[in-house]
Formats: C-alpha cells, structure tokens, sequence
C-alpha cells in the first residue's frame, strides 16, 4: 500500500522501491522540522545553524571550543563554519580567543549575550518541538528516535549474532523489556550486539 509521501508529492508513479519511499519521507520530515525550528527562531533574528552553534557553546562551558570540534558537533554541516562564527562574533553573541596552553588553537565561548539569548529562545524551541511531534505518544517517540539513530548507523558495524541486520524491531531498545515469543511479531529481532 503506497504512503502518503506521494500525495503530497503529487507523484503518480511508485517509488523504486522501500528504501527510496523511506529516504524521501526522512528528507521530507527533515525539511518539515527545520522550517518549523527556522520560522521559531526568526523573530530572534537567529538561523537554526547560528542557534546550534550557540547551544553547543553553551553546553561546552566557559572553556568553549575549537573550531572544529564545534564543526563535528553541528547537526547539519555547515560548509563555512568560520564564516557562521564571524557573524556571531559580529553581533556579540560569541568572544573567541586563543587558547592559554595551545596559542595555535581558537577557542570559541558562548558570550553573556548568546547566553541570554538561549535563554529567551529555549521554551518558544521546545514548544514548536511539541507541535510537531508532540502528538505522538512517548513510547511511538522512543521508537522512533531508536530507528533514526539506527538508520544513521553505517549497516556494516551492526550485527546480531554475527549476521548483518535484516527488519530489525527495537523493542528491547525502546522499551527496556521483551515481550514473550508468541506475542512478537513475525521476524522480530531482539537481540543487538555491536561488533
């Protein structure tokens, strides 16, 4: 039974396949949850890279970080970090200065600014995340977060039992528990071991 996606597409041809319909409905979901963050954020004059950049700071401290540790951290790349870190800097949200031990490296930190604008910025972010997938139950969440993360594991590290994945169902994952045999469905896996 074809999904949604292609309705809202307007796409009268079926995908090639599963995996195709699941990317296309993962990058669609992406994009529906950064413009929902993106139209948050703007009244603040902020975009949803400069407010990662600021919670990332915020959570390193008053050491900061490097450039480029703040750069792994992002949750979507941003090609021109320096650049993200210059307009910051610009409007005093971020102070960078060379590190004490190390003169070679530039460590970022969040500046009183930033740090007040986080603040006035946390309940208006969570309540858009409520809107957008607050409606699903806590236990739906939990799966959901379990298959996202095992979708961005590359498929060559996970195994069970030394065989490569197949459907795999999170369940003792998500729940902590396992249902007795009879009540899981048909090719539930429960057992995970990380090789």
């Amino acid at each position: 039974m074809p999904g949604r996606i292609l309705a809202e597409l307007k796409q009268s041809r079926p995908f090639p396949s599963l995996e195709a319909e699941t990317a296309v409905n993962l990058v669609r979901t992406a994009d529906a949850i950064l413009r929902g963050l993106a139209a948050a954020l703007k009244p603040h004059g902020i975009s949803p890279e400069q407010y990662n950049v600021l919670r990332i700071l915020r959570g390193a401290g008053r050491t900061g970080l490097p450039c480029g540790e703040i750069a792994a951290r992002m949750i979507t790349r941003d090609p021109d970090m320096t650049r993200l870190l210059d307009r910051l800097e610009a409007r005093g949200l971020i102070a960078r200065a060379r590190d004490t031990e190390d003169r070679r490296v530039i460590n970022t930190r969040i500046a009183p600014a930033g740090l007040r604008l986080l603040a006035g910025l946390d309940r208006p972010v969570e309540a858009e995340n409520k809107r957008l997938v607050g409606h699903l139950q806590p236990a739906r969440l939990r799966h959901l977060v379990a298959l996202l993360e095992a979708v961005r594991q590359r498929p060559e590290k996970t195994r069970i039992l030394g065989r490569q994945l197949g459907p795999v169902h999170f369940e003792k994952h998500v729940t902590g528990k396992v249902r007795p045999r009879s009540n899981r469905h048909p090719g539930t896996i429960t057992q995970r071991r990380e090789i």
